[in-house]
């Protein structure tokens, strides 16, 4: 999906309907999304923060397209660029793992990273290598390589150290050998498999789309969450359990959508004049809630599910009322906190917005001092900020 969306990106607070499944005892939780509407921060945000990246003119960050909260600091993969980057807590730049080529210790294409925290390494998945590279999370210094004899959608690293991968709909060429195979595969190291999970299904062949992170890891656990399932998983280095269901009624996804297309452009575009939510990925366990992304008309969709009474608070569009901080790309959570990536460009004009709207006497008094006090806000922040700068981490701890 296009990152331009996820700037509108909202967390929509629908009321879900909890109930027990007909096939199992997890929880499923019926969403509506036509009942989308604005949300406000004050609604589900106890603190902000924002935490501005220490620019190192040599690796300038272009986009932050994944975000890993680690003991010690950040790890940010910017795709763009190629490369990722180290930040301390406190924003320092610490060091870039910069290493594009096709020689020794080096990788073509960054398509996705992980932290093995059992052994200290940045676990980068080389897509068009076919390879996983680890790289070291002190230093960044290059350890070693595994070269893959297949080519996973995703794979994320375990606590353990062993990798997850999600087969793409195409099963190891091991597994094709089953009677049965699996699409979900446990590597102790990318070579050798130790464990293998959901039934390869072939009626799904056909609608390969991708739909933002199928792992996530937290502080909760690893969650597997693939495009078109309906189950959201908990994975450990021995099993994947079902954790709970997301039923989004008639925009579930039907395979008769896809059935009499030839081309994947005409697959997709019947996708959207169908309304089917199609993108159900980026799922996360905080203290208490639940919350995942989806994609509904193209749009993107944030949803959090209380744990406690199974309530879904969210909506179509957000706004900080808290300092007026405009939102940013969702990144990730950890714990009890919520992160975005938010460009300088839209942090400056809204500095400029406050400060015009500050003197504007067609205003009241009241008014002119709430544009004020925010323009003071975000100057107190960010004095020197401008557009050059590395996009601004927003911490957000939820209530």
């Amino acid at each position: 999906m296009n990152r331009t969306f996820f700037s509108l990106f909202c967390i929509v607070f629908l009321i879900s309907c909890h109930r027990q499944s007909d096939q199992s005892s997890i929880p499923c939780y019926l969403i509506n999304p036509e009942k989308s509407k604005t949300l406000l921060y004050s609604e589900f945000i106890l603190d902000e923060q924002y935490l501005k990246l220490e620019i190192d003119t040599l690796n300038p960050i272009g986009s932050i397209d994944q975000l890993i909260h680690y003991v010690d600091g950040y790890f940010i993969l910017d795709k763009g660029t190629n490369k990722v980057l180290k930040y301390s807590l406190d924003g320092k730049f610490k060091f870039v793992v910069s290493r594009q080529g096709k020689g020794p210790g080096e990788y073509v294409k960054i398509a996705s990273i992980s932290i093995n925290s059992r052994d200290s390494l940045i676990v980068v998945f080389d897509k068009m290598a076919m390879a996983v590279r680890y790289y070291s999370a002190i230093d960044g210094s290059f350890k070693s390589t595994v070269k893959l004899d297949f080519l996973p959608k995703e794979i994320t690293c375990l606590g353990d150290g062993k990798i997850a991968a999600c087969m793409n709909f195409t099963p190891h060429p091991k597994e094709m050998k089953k009677k049965s195979p699996n699409n979900l595969i446990y590597f102790r190291d990318p070579e050798q498999i130790i464990n293998a999970f959901l039934p390869f299904n072939h009626e799904w062949v056909i609608p390969n789309y991708s739909g933002g992170q199928i792992f996530t890891n937290s502080a909760h656990g690893v969650f597997f969450m693939p495009t078109f399932y309906d189950e959201v998983y908990a994975l450990d280095s021995k099993s994947c359990k079902p954790i709970l269901k997301l039923d989004f009624g008639k925009y579930n996804f039907r395979k008769e959508i896809f059935d009499g297309f030839n081309s994947s452009s005409e697959r997709l575009n019947n996708m959207y004049k169908s309304n089917m939510v199609f993108r159900k990925a980026g799922f996360h366990e905080f203290d208490s809630s639940y919350f995942f992304e989806f994609s509904w008309k193209g749009i993107g969709y944030w949803a959090l599910i209380n744990k406690e009474n199974g309530f879904v608070r969210t909506a179509g569009g957000i706004k900080n009322d808290l300092s007026g901080i405009p939102s940013g790309i969702y990144l990730g959570a950890e714990g009890n906190r919520m992160f975005q990536a938010i460009e300088p460009f839209f942090i400056i004009s809204e500095k400029n917005r406050f400060l015009s709207e500050s003197k504007n006497t067609s205003l009241s008094a009241e008014e002119r001092a709430r544009f004020k006090t925010q323009y003071l806000y975000i100057d107190s922040l960010f004095p020197n900020l401008s557009d050059s700068d590395n996009p601004v981490l927003g911490i957000y701890s939820l209530k």
